[in-house]
């Protein structure tokens, strides 16, 4: 196995030279930096922190799930006997679908937060979707690993987040695209 796949070294080394405190670092600077984004634009109280936490799982949701697809696959290819080719079954398979399946929810996460914090129709909806579909794959998991138990306890509040968002009124400075037009209809009487 090669020295940087051992789970082993991360936990003899130093916290400032293990990847995950650097990775867990980028994800709160990226919280951090859309927190400061949606304050200039003038979105506060329950609206920003729901909205911000929303990020922060699917930044989390996206970062981790790809370094753990990675790490299967670079374990699979690298961890085999010399000449030998690389065996796919359905663990594998199974693993790099259940990251892929929670890298695509965070990405719908991460889209849907500036639009909850803006607002905009759909937004919640889209984020509920999401982290239903985290609590679906996730929840099952849960008397096999701590991972279950993390994902879901995150995909929980979550929710709690957007519903708590959600229920507060706009008071951003939302793009035009997203403020409701009125129709022809509707102005022509």
């Amino acid at each position: 196995m090669p020295w940087f796949l051992d789970p082993n070294v991360y936990s003899k080394l130093p916290f400032y030279m293990n990847t995950e405190t650097w990775l867990a670092a980028l994800k709160l600077l990226a919280a951090f930096l859309f927190a400061r984004a949606l304050w200039r634009r003038g979105v506060r109280g329950a609206r920003l922190a729901g909205s911000v936490w929303v990020f922060l799982f699917g930044i989390f949701l996206t970062v981790m799930l790809s370094m753990h697809a990675l790490v299967i696959v670079l374990l699979r290819v690298l961890n085999r006997p010399a000449g030998s080719a690389v065996f796919y079954d359905f663990r594998l398979y199974s693993l790099v679908l259940m990251a892929v399946v929670l890298v695509a929810q965070g990405i719908r996460l991460v889209r849907a937060a500036p639009r909850l914090a803006d607002g905009v129709h759909g937004a919640a909806r889209e984020a509920v979707r999401a982290t239903a579909t985290v609590i679906v794959v996730a929840a099952p998991l849960i008397p096999l690993q701590f991972f279950g138990v993390l994902l879901t306890a995150g995909s929980l509040l979550t929710l709690a987040a957007v519903a708590a968002a959600a229920r507060t009124p706009s008071r951003s400075r939302a793009p035009a695209a997203s403020r409701p037009v009125a129709s022809a209809a509707v102005l022509a009487g």
